[in-house]
């Protein structure tokens, strides 16, 4: 299987789920953990869990947490190459509804820039080694144009986090190998509130070639560059935690796209490892390692 070079953050996640309805200005009853994330970190996880050789460039920090955290991942095989210096990891706080469902989020990401242009300059060697990379919309708008700028020959994918960040890559469209975007990330690449067919027609008319359009329990809508595709989905009881599925599901594309396996089996992949995340209270699920095992 080829190697994976993923180029983004990582965080210390801390999970708030309250036990009944929320109620705003007020000290909610609940449970609070203490977990390990970010959106680059979330992926590099999953595709060392299916069994992919990976190795992670990204922003850790000296305090105890984020030796653990680096610790966790060299323990599943996962190379990781970090700037010296970083005193604290990025950070999230998510607070969810007992129903699982996320409510709002802080993040602090100081500390993702310093994986900037003069230090991609550095790694040059150790990039070039790579054929397929995942760049994450954390990083800065300079380290991404020159990622793209640089390495034009390598095929990059890439998950559009947020309506705002993904915005970051609307100048690469034609050059992204696989982008992976919610309805909102899709309709602000493209500037209309459109929906289906028409939303993912827009966008391979801007460039897009391999794009995936997901939408909550809506249907996937999904592109090869020549054909629009559609895929059900079924809603997923005894929901746990939301954080980290469109992450799961984007590493189960990837896991398979390196295998050269064609779009619509990825999609479906990507399900069945976004499903498994869903019923795990961290962003990341263990279980993760039995569908490796049983793809391989």
């Amino acid at each position: 299987m080829k190697k994976i070079l993923i180029i983004g953050a990582s965080n210390i996640d801390y999970f708030g789920m309250t036990d009944k309805a929320i109620i705003k200005k007020d000290s909610n009853i609940g449970t609070i953990k203490v977990s390990f994330g970010g959106v680059g970190r979330n992926i590099c996880e999953n595709l060392a869990r299916l069994g992919a050789d990976v190795t992670f460039m990204t922003a850790i920090g000296n305090d105890e947490l984020s030796k653990s955290m680096a610790t966790a991942l060299k323990e599943l095989g996962v190379e990781i190459i970090t700037p010296d210096g970083i005193e604290f990891s990025s950070s999230y706080m998510a607070i969810h509804d007992s129903t699982g469902d996320m409510i709002f989020a802080i993040n602090d990401m100081k500390a993702i820039n310093k994986i900037d242009v003069e230090y991609l300059k550095s790694q040059h060697g150790l990039i070039n080694q790579f054929d397929y990379v995942v760049c994450d919309g954390n990083l800065s708008e300079e380290s991404i144009s020159y990622i793209f700028d640089k390495y034009r020959d390598k095929r990059i994918l890439v998950d559009g986090i947020s309506a705002t960040k993904v915005m970051k890559f609307k100048d690469y469209l034609a050059n992204i190998y696989l982008l992976k975007c919610n309805i909102y990330e899709a309709q602000a690449l493209v500037g209309k509130k459109l929906h289906g067919n028409e939303l993912l027609s827009q966008l391979m008319h801007k460039g897009c070639k391999t794009v995936v359009v997901t939408d909550g329990v809506n249907d996937i809508y999904f592109s090869d560059g020549l054909q629009i595709f559609k895929s059900t989905v079924t809603p997923v009881k005894d929901i746990v935690n939301a954080t980290g599925a469109g992450d799961s599901m984007f590493a189960g594309m990837v896991y398979k796209l390196i295998q050269e396996i064609d779009i619509q089996e990825a999609v479906e992949f990507g399900k069945e490892v976004s499903t498994v995340t869903l019923k795990s209270p961290k962003a990341v699920s263990e279980d993760v390692n039995a569908l490796g095992i049983k793809n391989k």
